[in-house]
């Protein structure tokens, strides 16, 4: 069947049919539906730029060739129900597809959604597929419930990764006002990512491996930035806390610190009348004291208890703010190895600041 470029103002409806040929509706303007549920696609059918109006249905249809639906837009329903059968030769194409709803549901007269209606891992291209909302709109209007690993799955039958259809799936969630659901497809995307710069590493390429570098940062530390996973900053910031109190604790005297004394007082010998009558301390040599006078003696040193430890650690582990200046003054006077690891540990806690804020800008994301 060849209708190609063809304009319709009414319905088309091929439901039931089988076609052993091809099927050119490529660049057809179809006003109607068009119906195809229940309909036999012996060879290619190709909806290339073809424009439908308020519902395409393709439910339980045999696709045994190439389903080629590039550039397609409908401005209603695509409604895709039960399950449809692909060929061992079959591929769906929606590359810049277009539709207002999206619909791919349980069989409306069974109910049942055992069957995914999407051809299974490599036979599926959706890079550039837009929808604005998932739900029925001709006909049923509400979608089961199902888990986010439903979709998550859907997406990465598209062996080809791209960043789109995720942020595209994510936008319909968090306009529904589903944000968790939201950010776990988004983080689905960063891990998708994150995964293939592996593999291209393993490929002795240098610059995937450092994309990898950088993903792998931001997974655990901030996990991606994505929700609550931001809490998995709390791990990195407690292990540089404890980390750095162990070695203030171990570096002995370092950490010790003058006891509250008393301060010295001024003794008063025998008074020495002058000739207005005042009294004025007697002068006193500097012989050395007697059998019977005690030495003065240093002022005992007390050391810091290990959470004062925790405390300055995860003070100077703070970048650009200062909780006690004390924390500071102790750092600064230490030597060698406790010196060198205390400025590291103040280095990495800029780093992990600047993850922070990158996610907290949305800079990690999605790659643009």
């Amino acid at each position: 069947m060849n209708l190609a470029g063809a304009k319709l103002d009414g319905w088309l409806d091929a439901s039931g049919a089988t076609f052993v040929g091809n099927v050119n509706l490529m660049a057809a303007k179809i006003d109607g539906h068009l119906e195809a549920s229940d309909a036999r696609f012996g060879a290619d059918v190709w909806l290339i730029f073809a424009e439908v109006g308020p519902l395409l249905n393709l439910s339980r249809a045999k696709v045994d060739m190439l389903l080629d639906a590039t550039g397609m837009t409908v401005a209603g329903e695509l409604r895709l129900v039960g399950p449809l059968k692909w060929g061992d030769h079959a591929r769906f194409v929606l590359r810049n597809a277009r539709v207002g709803v999206l619909y791919d549901g349980e069989d409306a007269a069974t109910g049942d959604d055992s069957h995914n209606p999407w051809p299974e891992s490599g036979k599926l291209e959706i890079n550039g597929f837009t929808y604005g909302r998932l739900g029925g709109g001709a006909g049923p209007t509400e979608l089961r419930p199902r888990p986010v690993g439903w979709y998550v799955d859907w997406l990465a039958r598209d062996t080809r990764y791209a960043p789109q259809p995720y942020q595209q799936l994510a936008s319909v969630f968090r306009a529904s006002g589903d944000t968790a659901a939201a950010n776990a497809v988004l983080y689905a995307a960063r891990e998708r990512e994150r995964t293939e710069a592996r593999e291209e590493f393993k490929r002795s390429k240098t610059k995937a491996g450092l994309s990898w570098l950088g993903l792998e940062l931001l997974k655990w530390t901030i996990g991606y930035g994505l929700g609550g996973r931001y809490f998995r900053a709390l791990v990195p910031v407690g292990v540089l806390t404890f980390v750095g109190a162990v070695v203030l604790w171990t570096s002995g005297a370092d950490t010790l610190r003058p006891a509250a004394g008393i301060e010295p007082s001024v003794s008063l010998g025998a008074a020495e009348a002058n000739l207005d009558g005042d009294a004025r301390p007697a002068v006193q040599d500097h012989a050395p004291p007697g059998p019977d006078v005690a030495a003065p003696q240093a002022e005992p040193k007390k050391r810091e208890g290990f959470v004062w430890c925790l405390w300055a650690s995860f003070d100077w582990t703070l970048p650009l703010i200062e909780l006690d200046e004390a924390h500071t003054d102790t750092i600064a006077k230490l030597q060698g190895g406790p010196y060198y690891w205390l400025y590291i540990q103040a280095l990495l806690g800029y780093v992990l600041a600047g993850f922070i804020g990158a996610g907290l800008a949305g800079l990690t994301q999605s790659r643009g």
